[in-house]
């Protein structure tokens, strides 16, 4: 029973930056008696709920034990996620869940702990998403407009021409909701205005100034079609005092806002995207709104990297079929029987790499490594022959966690099963061109292939 029983140490309130990544702000409540027999998803949500959260805009994550965040976060989606959490920690009597809210609010700080001097703005990809998803290649830029009309003439909205200077008209026909959305929350930002959602549906969303000065707006499907049209408007009676703090100016607006700018610069610094957001808008942005903004435009237009590995057995799959011969390994590694598998080394070799150094290169094999930049690092080894031309040809790659004598083993032991052992073509292996490695240590890593003979020793020079 004992070992069924967990305290949870929850932090709340905060959110992740940097790499290494930290937990910056919130503060942390302890909730005791914890039975992992009666808990499931939707108590964990009730639990976090009870902090004064809310579970529909967060994220939640468990720490695995003796683990950084960089690595050791667990995202808390399904029951089952819930049931490896009590699993993974049996027998610790204490599991550290995080929660991180989704949404930019006025609540934000302002971000000194996130200026340049204490974040790597080259991580983007262990910072959890904020703000609604929303389509992140439409752009606005500066201006203000407003176009107060009781009745409009039921011109369509386009949205590649009218965001960047929305003029909101009675009768107005929008794609969908989405797009009237969008619309409504860039022309506050222009005008410097606030409104709240009366009703926010899939069907209809009305609107009203928070100031309560009388500007209202109601938007619904127009008669049997996917199209929003924009049913009452009810324009300003007086001029509301222009609002520099602006709760739907928020980091995905202000990416999207300046994703070319970003496209053309990425190095450019945080305190010149805020100012550039001050001086073209009239919006005051806190230094973490700057921060997540540029990492979502950075993210956009680099492409997010850790889902970019779920796609690798796929990838492996496709190099087979599409180039039959080809070898394609993907080696992955589980810290836990029933957890996720984490990337560790993947080795292609195309069938007409291996044929063509076979049958039309000299029998010399030149093997060497060098650093993977970017958010997961590691090592890229790669083999390479010379052709009848003395010129470089490739033969194969490997992408490793390090290079380590375990990592070289794999490496060779793959490329060997490929092209052919040493004694029936007589290959001449040269490591490391550039740098001196002592002969021992090359010989320690043949010999622990348990693959070459003594004899084909002879063919391992080392330069």
């Amino acid at each position: 029973m004992a070992d069924s029983v967990f305290v949870l140490e929850v932090h709340h309130g905060g959110y992740f930056v940097g790499l290494p990544k930290l937990y910056l702000s919130g503060k942390v409540d302890f909730i005791r008696n914890v039975d992992s027999d009666l808990m499931s998803y939707f108590e964990v949500l009730d639990l976090v709920k009870g902090l004064g959260c809310n579970p529909e805009i967060c994220n939640i994550y468990h720490k695995m034990p003796d683990s950084d965040f960089d690595g050791g976060l667990r995202d808390i989606k399904a029951d089952t996620d819930v049931v490896d959490m009590f699993a993974i920690h049996k027998g610790r009597g204490i599991i550290s869940v995080y929660v991180e809210n989704e949404e930019d609010s006025e609540s934000d700080k302002d971000g000194s702990e996130c200026s340049e001097r204490s974040v790597n703005l080259s991580d983007i990809e262990y910072f959890a998403d904020g703000d609604e998803i929303v389509d992140c290649t439409a752009l606005v830029s500066k201006g203000s407009a407003i176009r107060n009309l009781e009745v409009g003439d039921g011109s369509g909205f386009s949205e590649d021409r009218d965001m960047e200077r929305p003029q909101l008209e009675k009768g107005m026909l929008f794609a969908n909701a989405g797009v009237f959305r969008a619309a409504l929350r860039q022309h506050a930002i222009l005008n410097g205005t606030e409104f709240k959602f009366l009703k926010n549906e899939g069907h209809r969303v009305t609107a009203k100034c928070k100031n309560d000065c009388g500007w209202r707006i109601h938007a619904s499907y127009f008669e049997d079609t996917t199209s929003f049209q924009i049913k009452s408007l009810k324009c300003h009676p007086c001029q509301c005092p222009r609002q520099y703090r602006i709760r739907h100016a928020n980091s995905c607006w202000l990416s999207r806002t300046y994703i070319d700018r970003l496209r053309d610069d990425p190095n450019w610094k945080l305190s010149a995207i805020r100012k550039a957001a001050k001086r073209d808008h009239m919006v005051d942005m806190s230094d973490s709104q700057v921060y997540r903004a540029k990492r979502k435009a950075l993210q956009e237009i680099e492409g997010n990297h850790r889902q970019q590995y779920w796609k690798l057995w796929d990838y492996c799959e496709m190099i087979r079929r599409t180039n039959p011969g080809s070898t394609a390994l993907l080696k992955v590694e589980r810290t836990l029987s029933n957890t996720a598998p984490v990337f560790q080394r993947m080795f292609v070799v195309y069938e007409a790499q291996a044929r063509g150094f076979v049958n039309g290169c000299r029998p010399i094999i030149g093997l060497d490594a060098c650093h993977l930049k970017g958010p997961f690092l590691g090592q890229l080894m790669h083999a390479v022959g010379r052709d009848a031309n003395d010129q470089m040809f490739p033969i194969a790659i490997a992408a490793v966690e390090a290079e380590l004598k375990d990592s070289w083993v794999w490496f060779l032991e793959n490329l060997l099963q490929v092209i052919g052992r040493p004694e029936e073509h007589g290959w001449t292996f040269i490591s490391d061109r550039q740098k001196v490695c002592t002969y021992p240590f090359f010989l320690l890593v043949l010999s622990a292939m348990n693959i070459f003979p003594s004899t084909s020793l002879m063919h391992a020079l080392i330069l």
